[in-house]
């Protein structure tokens, strides 16, 4: 009877080679390396017309003004989109 006990089974985990871990590790730093900071807005609140930069939607009270922009004091409109 050719049988692996839970011992033997559980000691016998196959690493990846050195190549594939170059090339995984490689592949996370090209993602990383493609990324780029999110744009902000200008925002205005509906209830006394103030004005706030933000990356998202302060809330349901705020209706968005201009934007994007690369800067948070939005003042530097974002090239491209």
């Amino acid at each position: 009877m050719n049988t692996v006990s839970p011992r033997s089974a559980m000691f016998s985990v196959r690493f990846p080679s050195a190549s594939r871990l170059l090339l995984l590790g490689a592949l996370l730093l090209s993602l990383g390396a493609a990324a780029a900071p999110a744009p902000w807005y200008l925002w205005r609140s509906k209830v006394d017309g103030a004005l706030y930069c933000a990356q998202v939607s302060p809330g349901p009270g705020w209706e968005r003004v201009r934007g994007p922009f690369r800067d948070l004091r939005c003042e530097w409109p974002l090239k491209g989109r």
